[in-house]
């Protein structure tokens, strides 16, 4: 994300360097937003889980995160954002610059969308548990059938 200082696109102050779990952006130090490079997404998303995933309920209802603002500009380009809904939930919508691949999170956009990421983390890690499960059951099934027909194969050869 260069160099150049851009500001608050919400409240105005500028945007100062910070390090989120590892992940360089730029927070307004007044309400707490957040300029993430898009491409930095997953990683942050990722680390920002990490102690989340030690104790989480995949199962917990997540309330939507409500924003009143209107359309923002783009802190480094000042171009309209655009807004998306993070994975069609219609529970967090954010700002998308296309042209500098910026996003621009609020404070509680970020946050409810970690959780939402720990929760499909949890999910998955569930889901793979269980197939794994159901896989060690159908392969003992198997291996019972196999082991009973080479029985009725050995006393077929006896009678």
């Amino acid at each position: 994300m260069g160099g150049t200082e851009a500001a608050c696109p919400v409240c105005g102050p500028p945007l100062r360097a910070a390090n989120i779990s590892g992940v360089a952006a730029r927070v307004c130090g007044q309400c707490q937003g957040t300029l993430l490079a898009q491409i930095d997404m997953i990683r942050t998303l990722e680390a920002m889980s990490v102690e989340l995933l030690k104790a989480f309920d995949p199962d917990m209802h997540l309330d939507p995160v409500g924003s009143t603002r209107g359309v923002v500009a783009c802190p480094q380009c000042q171009a309209p954002m655009a807004r998306d809904d993070y994975c069609s939930a219609g529970l967090v919508f954010f700002d998308r610059c296309e042209r500098c691949r910026l996003l621009w999170l609020g404070a509680g956009e970020l946050g409810t969308m970690t959780l939402m990421w720990a929760r499909m983390e949890k999910r998955l890690e569930r889901a793979q548990r269980h197939t794994r499960e159901l896989l060690n059951d159908a392969d003992e099934f198997v291996s019972g059938v196999q082991l009973g027909r080479a029985a009725s194969r050995a006393l077929l050869r006896f009678l």
